[in-house]
């Protein structure tokens, strides 16, 4: 039950682990998408997404070991670019997003802000998928480079 608590930011994360446990306990065996109704029982606002949604998602960023792929990765193709090389990254999820933010902060020599794109209006229109994508660059200005660990970005191995 960590990967709800680590993988999303919300604020009925008490409440639905609480039904999810209660159904847990009733069907041990059981898996299907009984979740789906636990999550919006245990909801009080409407939201605009299926109010499931970000369950699925943290299950999937647990399951699929997102972050620390993410971290590795950083770390890995950073360690093989050049001197002013630049490496382009998309996130597609808040967590997603601080972490690379994290790691430009660390890495970059200059305390100045990377250029955060975001996909326009009439991009948003033509491809609704795209609303959530941000696109940062992340150019490496000096020649050694340390591997930075996940602890040191505001991650916990959990």
């Amino acid at each position: 039950m960590d990967c709800f608590t680590n993988h999303v930011n919300g604020i009925f994360w008490g409440r639905t682990l609480s039904s999810i446990n209660c159904i847990c306990c009733k069907y041990p065996n059981r898996i299907s998408c009984d979740e789906f109704d636990v999550k919006k029982n245990s909801n009080s606002k409407y939201y605009k997404k299926h109010p499931a949604t970000k369950t699925f998602q943290a299950i999937r960023i647990f399951i699929n070991n997102e972050i620390q792929e993410l971290h590795a990765g950083l770390n890995q193709a950073f360690n093989l670019l050049r001197a002013n090389g630049k490496i382009c990254v998309v996130t597609f999820h808040s967590i997603e997003d601080r972490l690379v933010k994290n790691f430009t902060n660390k890495v970059c020599l200059r305390n100045k802000k990377t250029k955060l794109i975001k996909p326009s209006s009439k991009e948003i229109l033509s491809n609704p998928r795209s609303r959530s994508a941000k696109l940062r660059v992340i150019k490496r200005e000096r020649l050694n480079f340390n591997y930075i660990p996940i602890s040191e970005l505001g991650f916990e191995l959990w």
